[in-house]
């Protein structure tokens, strides 16, 4: 029983190292799959942060460009409306995240950055007919108003929604306000020690309002590789103390949430006038749906292959296993068999070898003796006959071959001799006749002979063997 449990186990030991090495196999391929989708999606997510940077930068520089090329046609045609309308129109048909841009003018009456009122607003639908809004009366406003009148340093509002603006439903969604000073006398000196004076130049302030939820929009349905929910692009203003971003391309999650471990974030500050902000991008790398399908797929069917190799393995170290067995035995019984041969082989030559001693002693015996020994066939003829019947019958040995034996004796003898050999056979005894046995001359000696039949297995009688000699 234990060599047999012994043996079973080495049938099953190769199979169960090959399913080993297998499993050990495809979990490594599956995790090389595994990390190589998302070191792709690292690169991808790199990718994407970076194509996003270098548009957003893109973009807040163009604001800054617009509002140099704004100031400078209001710096050369001073207080039109029309070269500012032209302008203007232009310039919001070819850049979706302006909503509007205003002027404002300093009252010659008033002191102060309170003395700022709109006086132009030139939006998609059209210029307003007699706007009239004094942005120092928005709180959140007035920081960058007020460093706009003492040192003409441009600058953007916090985030704010349409209901800053009073009788306008032109902006329902939150935007910010770039503030741009413009005036015939750019010398902050003059602005600095003589603000709102009677009889200076008219000093002028562009505002032009900035949606940065379309600042994102070109991110969202450009990104490389992977578009869609994957990827949120969230734009924070650093200066606030508001978690909420200032635009976000999935409202569903806000990029000040905790990040995901699946997901990566990137971080890069930018500016614009006097303002910081900070782009956020958060990639998810978790596999999509088909990755993940294809990662099962991969992992099944490495354990299915493994599983049948290893049956595989096991039927052919059990067809091996049997065949060895067949082959052991196989060998043993040709050994058996060789050595029963050679044992008969030996047994044959020592048999030979004792027949033939035994052949030798009795020819020994008979040519020491003085009876003659002979062989008959079954019908009586001689086949063998010693050298000593020359002695007892005067004859010749070479001349009586074939010849039958009661043609040696005497009539009476004949006769009895034939007879008793008829009585013989059939049976295993040995009989004796007293009778005369002729001479090549004529003449007669008494002899004495004793004959047995020769019988094979079946009963058979196959001849006679006769001795005789001499009576006295």
């Amino acid at each position: 029983m234990a060599d047999a449990l012994k043996a079973s186990w080495r049938v099953w030991l190769i199979p169960l190292a090959v399913g080993l090495i297998g499993i050990f196999a495809t979990l490594l391929l599956r995790y090389y799959a595994d990390w190589t989708l998302k070191n792709f999606s690292h690169s991808q997510a790199t990718l994407a942060h970076q194509t996003a940077y270098r548009s957003l930068s893109a973009a807040l520089e163009r604001q800054e460009t617009i509002a140099r090329t704004l100031s400078q046609a209001l710096a050369e045609s001073g207080t039109s409306r029309q070269a500012l309308a032209a302008v203007a129109h232009s310039l919001l048909r070819q850049y979706p995240e302006l909503v509007s841009i205003d002027r404002y003018q300093a009252d010659r009456n008033a002191k102060g950055p309170a003395a700022w009122r709109q006086v132009q607003r030139v939006t998609r639908a059209g210029a307003l007919a007699n706007p009239d809004l004094r942005p120092w009366a928005v709180p959140h406003w007035r920081a960058v108003i007020d460093d706009a009148w003492y040192q003409m340093q441009p600058g953007v509002t916090p985030l704010a929604t349409g209901d800053a603006f009073e009788g306008d439903n032109l902006a329902s969604s939150p935007t910010v306000n770039l503030f741009w000073p413009v005036a015939e006398d750019s010398s902050p000196a003059i602005w600095q020690t003589a603000p709102g004076l009677a009889g200076l130049p008219p000093r002028q302030l562009l505002g032009i309002v900035i949606n940065p939820a379309e600042l994102l929009t070109p991110l969202s349905t450009s990104v490389p590789g992977r578009p869609g929910p994957a990827v949120t692009y969230a734009l924070y203003d650093l200066n606030s103390q508001s978690r909420d971003p200032l635009a976000t391309t999935e409202k569903q999650r806000m990029a000040d949430s905790p990040v995901q471990p699946d997901d990566l974030s990137y971080e890069d500050d930018l500016s614009i006038a006097n303002r910081r902000w900070r782009l956020r991008t958060i990639f998810d790398i978790a596999l999509p749906a088909q990755a993940r399908t294809f990662l099962q797929l991969l992992l099944l069917g490495g354990l299915g292959l493994t599983l049948a190799a290893s049956l595989l393995v096991y039927q052919l170290v059990a067809t091996n296993r049997h065949l060895n067995e067949s082959r052991l035995k196989t060998l043993g019984y040709l050994d058996r068999k060789r050595r029963a041969l050679q044992n008969a082989a030996i047994e044959k030559e020592v048999l030979g070898r004792a027949l033939q001693e035994g052949d030798q002693r009795t020819r020994d015996f008979i040519s020491l003796g003085e009876s003659f020994c002979a062989e008959l066939d079954d019908q009586g003829c001689i086949g063998f006959v010693s050298p000593q019947i020359a002695a007892v019958a005067d004859r010749d040995p070479g001349s009586l071959a074939n010849r039958p034996f009661a043609d040696l004796l005497s009539s009476e003898g004949k006769a009895l001799f034939e007879s008793l050999l008829r009585e013989a056979e059939g049976r295993s005894e040995t009989r004796t006749l007293e009778t005369q046995v002729c001479h090549a001359d004529g003449s007669s000696a008494p002899v004495i002979l004793a004959f047995k039949p020769v019988m094979d297995p079946l009963g058979r009688c196959l001849g006679f063997r006769v001795v005789g000699r001499r009576n006295p």
